[in-house]
């Protein structure tokens, strides 16, 4: 092989190697920026928020959503925001299954959350009753709720 030759596949093998590797760096800039549009829907999303602050904090709306978890589940006034904060988190755990969102990912993200859901014995009845199936396998994978309720 020739000095001309050998200089020309070293040029493309480094060529190849620095497309490879810019487009490997993109990927990840691409994915970070979906996964700040995913935290993002959730965190904004001025729907979820009421319901986020009734599970964060004791308080009447506290009360008042566990009293209808207990008590008046054909309460949709109450219950349907938090049915809305369940979809999302049942979102989560289709990405999830589908290996969109690594079980890293789902509990740095969204783990406070999800140990929140799983480790209220009511909102684990009220997911199993809703047929929120993958959340509820997300929550038990991931060890944020028992393996039956």
């Amino acid at each position: 092989m020739s000095a001309v030759g050998g200089i020309s596949i070293a040029l493309a093998a480094g060529g190849f190697l620095l497309a490879a590797w810019t487009f490997w760096k993109n990927t990840r800039i691409r994915r970070a920026e979906w996964l700040f549009q995913l935290y993002e829907a959730f965190s904004v999303r001025p729907e979820l928020k009421p319901t986020r602050a009734a599970l964060d904090y004791e308080g009447e709306p506290n009360r008042e959503l566990f009293r209808c978890l207990d008590s008046d589940p054909e309460n949709s006034k109450v219950l349907e925001p938090l049915v809305d904060y369940l979809n999302f988190f049942e979102f989560i755990a289709v990405l999830w299954r589908m290996g969109q969102l690594s079980v890293r990912e789902t509990k740095l993200m969204f783990g406070y959350y999800l140990k929140g859901i799983g480790e209220s014995k009511r909102l684990v009845q009220f997911c199993e009753k809703g047929g929120f199936r993958n959340l509820l396998s997300l929550l038990r994978k991931i060890g944020y709720a028992p393996t039956h309720a």
